[in-house]
């Protein structure tokens, strides 16, 4: 099966807004943005591989392949594919983002600055982004660093929760390493989504494995309209 917390088969807006509070990361902010999805706005796609992997390695793994075919996927005025070294920060209107997260040697920002519509959806080559949900201290942010000092929850990658905070209706995540070929795969999950799909569906398409290391935070239900 897949996970998807914490909206997962909730019966009424009251309880969903119940259980929602119980969760310290995700308020009932996160029902409005469901319940309001836009078609509108870009989908932000990291093509670059991350820098700490060897180059060719990332290419033989197919890390990159999956990122140039979703824009290739998609309508041409709806994509930013970031080829740069330099890290996009403090986009307008996403309605998508996939990205290699604190995988990104460039990436000094725990935040990215993005202005999430409603009903966006989020995606991370990261090993460990959804160990926790717990909040850290606002000063706080991740690091390539193996040392202790810098980790919370058990490593120093970043955070999946941390894009709900941003304002993004859904997100993948994985809570120990599993592996590159088992990450979401950012060319089902956009046109998918785009596409009239719900967000069940369309993690569910992007997810090569289940059972395995992936969960979504967001509602199975919501759909573009």
């Amino acid at each position: 099966m897949i996970s998807f917390l914490p909206l997962l088969l909730l019966d009424g807006l009251a309880d969903c807004r119940q259980r929602l509070h119980a969760v310290p990361c995700i308020g009932s902010r996160r029902i409005d943005l469901v319940l309001e999805p836009r078609t509108l706005g870009q989908t932000v796609l990291v093509q670059k591989s991350a820098l700490s992997f060897d180059q060719l390695l990332v290419e033989l793994l197919n890390a990159t392949l999956p990122v140039r075919n979703a824009a290739m996927l998609l309508p041409p005025e709806r994509v930013i594919l970031d080829t740069r070294p330099d890290v996009l920060y403090d986009q307008q209107d996403v309605i998508g983002y996939a990205s290699w997260g604190s995988n990104d040697a460039h990436r000094d920002r725990r935040w990215s600055g993005f202005h999430f519509l409603p009903g966006a959806i989020v995606t991370e080559y990261v090993s460990s982004n959804a160990r926790t949900l717990k909040r850290p201290p606002e000063n706080w942010t991740f690091t390539g660093s193996a040392e202790r000092e810098h980790f919370f929850g058990g490593s120093a990658q970043s955070l999946s929760a941390d894009y709900i905070h941003e304002g993004a209706t859904g997100v993948s995540g994985n809570v120990f390493e599993p592996y590159l070929n088992a990450c979401v795969r950012p060319e089902y999950l956009f046109p998918a989504y785009l596409h009239g799909r719900n967000l069940a569906e369309s993690y569910y398409l992007a997810l090569p494995y289940l059972s395995w290391q992936g969960v979504i935070f967001g509602d199975p239900l919501c759909t573009l309209k």
